[in-house]
């Protein structure tokens, strides 16, 4: 993250935070430690939590169905590797990712809420 200029901000003992100018990236441990998650937002007080599988298809034409069934370590340069290869835009502070991604959110919502 520093090659690119960002400083750890605010961590704890389950994420890691890097934030620059605009931009925010979080590195989390979900599912009580079974899985990693990268996301995206700007440094405002109100980070917008987007997930890097929402960001991956508008840079790469491919939708993300299903992450490895393998341990978060694992996980961790797996997530690198696709930070790397498809949100590089995101960490040089190109948002326009956002959208799309902030439209994916919201479909997911509408799905799940159709369910209950």
């Amino acid at each position: 993250m520093s090659s690119y200029g960002f400083k750890e901000v605010n961590s704890s003992d389950f994420e890691l935070n890097y934030a620059k100018t605009t931009i925010k990236v979080r590195i989390e441990g979900i599912n009580w430690g079974l899985n990693s998650r990268v996301a995206f937002g700007t440094t405002t007080s109100n980070f917008e939590d987007y997930d890097l599988f929402d960001i991956i298809p508008y840079y790469g034409c491919f939708k993300v169905k299903l992450k490895p069934n393998i341990g978060q370590q694992e996980q961790l340069p797996i997530l690198a590797s696709l930070v790397n290869a498809y949100a590089k835009p995101v960490l040089r502070e190109d948002i326009s990712s956002f959208v799309f991604a902030k439209a994916q959110q919201e479909k997911r919502a509408k799905q799940f809420r159709a369910l209950i």
